[in-house]
C-alpha cells in the first residue's frame, strides 16, 4: 500500500496539512460551550466567497491563454 522510499506528493501532503489543521479546530468549536456566531448572513459570505474565487481563476485563465505567450 505505502512505498517507503517514495514521498507523498504536494497534493495529499496540502491535503493532510489541512486536516491536521482543520480536526483540532472543530473539536475546539464544538466542545466550548460560549461559543456565539456573528450575526452575519453566511450563506451570501460563502457564495460571494466563491463567485470571487471563480473570477480570480477565470482572469488567470484569460491571461495566461491570451497575454502570457511565453510557452
Amino acid at each position: 500500500m505505502f512505498s517507503k522510499n517514495k514521498r507523498p506528493c504536494k497534493n495529499c501532503r496540502t491535503i493532510r496539512l489541512f486536516v491536521l489543521a482543520a480536526i483540532p479546530l472543530i473539536i475546539m468549536i464544538g466542545t466550548s460551550q460560549d461559543f456565539a456566531l456573528p450575526p452575519w448572513d453566511f450563506h451570501a459570505l460563502i457564495g460571494d466567497m466563491f463567485l470571487g474565487a471563480l473570477l480570480i481563476v477565470f482572469a488567470w485563465r484569460v491571461y495566461k491563454d491570451f497575454w502570457d505567450r511565453s510557452k
